[in-house]
């Protein structure tokens, strides 16, 4: 008897095994996740950058970081033109789970010969942390250009770079009607759920398949623009302009959508809200903007331009679409 359990077992693991080699080879599904010894926190900030001089995954690709902490083409990257570029983001500008040089800010920093392109992105990233850089970076408030690309979980007004099973939050119970979150909140799965995002692509296929993780985050988000959220997104706004205004340097913001948006039937008004609250707080300031929305939207098969089953992240062909539409801007 336990003969048999102990070869059914067996072959239930030769299955689970075989699935995620096959999952893998086809390329299904995108492991998750950022090494935690990249991670250098300021506590007395809520702040944060990336070890300095180092290299880790990101969304299963290596990422490396500079002396400064930020990401970079490759080992000995050197910043020798006169002029320069200022990148201001999070994951999606930073490129999570893509080789830098093909990222939209690779391309624009091959094909700009006479400009330094400095990457100030990290996941998890908002307005907040790109304030506290520009006054540890007070030299690049020079640079000929600063363009934000703005995604809709910037109105998020600290840091997110950690999610605790443990942790109470004001929204309400109507938001966690969802198996998947409901799941999330008990200690053990939360624990298990961030291990195999990260290791197991099988795992993130039949959950992608099984939840639409990229509704499920867009409604998330969605809920977090309330006229408070975005009464505080306006002040940080007004202080990022003020900040770069006085150096006279050429501000942009790209808006670019979630994966949810682009889908035919939700390219409307009713799931375009964060946008329209952005464009808003950008031209009460005078804030230069592109909105990206609609490009996406007509793009024969949007869903393509994003990782699979991701909410926001830019696939490579996602990459390349987004810098054919910025490298006319810069």
């Amino acid at each position: 008897m336990l003969r048999i359990i102990f070869y059914n077992f067996l072959f239930v693991i030769l299955i689970i095994f075989s699935l995620e080699i096959f999952v893998r080879v086809l390329d299904l599904s995108q492991t998750l996740g950022v090494d935690k010894k990249l991670i250098v926190m300021d506590e007395s900030k809520f702040h944060f950058k990336y070890k300095k001089n180092s290299e880790g995954k990101v969304f299963g690709n290596l990422s490396i970081i500079d002396e400064r902490g930020f990401r970079i083409p490759y080992k000995g990257y050197k910043y020798e033109k006169r002029k320069n570029i200022l990148v201001l983001g999070d994951s999606v500008a930073f490129g999570n789970g893509v080789d830098e040089n093909i990222t939209f800010v690779g391309k624009i920093r091959q094909n700009l010969k006479n400009y330094n392109v400095h990457n100030f992105s990290l996941p998890g990233y908002q307005i907040k942390n790109h304030l506290i850089n520009l006054e540890d970076f007070q030299e690049l408030l020079q640079a000929e250009k600063i363009i934000y690309f703005f995604t809709l979980n910037d109105i998020n007004i600290d840091p997110n770079i950690s999610v605790s099973p443990n942790i109470k939050t004001t929204r309400t119970k109507e938001q966690y009607d969802d198996w998947v979150k409901d799941l999330r909140r008990i200690k053990i799965i939360a624990h298990l759920n961030n291990f195999l995002r990260k290791y197991s692509h099988l795992y993130l296929f039949i959950k992608g398949i099984a939840s639409d993780p990229s509704k499920r985050w867009f409604l998330d988000d969605l809920s977090m623009y309330s006229k408070k959220n975005v009464r505080a997104l306006d002040e940080l706004f007004s202080i990022l302009n003020t900040k770069i205004s006085k150096n006279s340097v050429d501000f942009k913001v790209i808006i670019l959508p979630y994966e949810y948006q682009t889908r035919k039937s939700n390219c409307n008004d009713n799931y375009l809200t964060p946008q329209t609250e952005v464009k808003n707080i950008l031209e009460k300031y005078d804030i230069k903007y592109r909105d990206y929305t609609n490009n996406f939207c007509e793009y024969k098969n949007p869903k393509t331009l994003f990782h699979q089953f991701d909410p926001m992240h830019l696939s490579e062909k996602g990459h390349q679409f987004l810098y054919s539409l910025i490298k006319d801007e810069i």
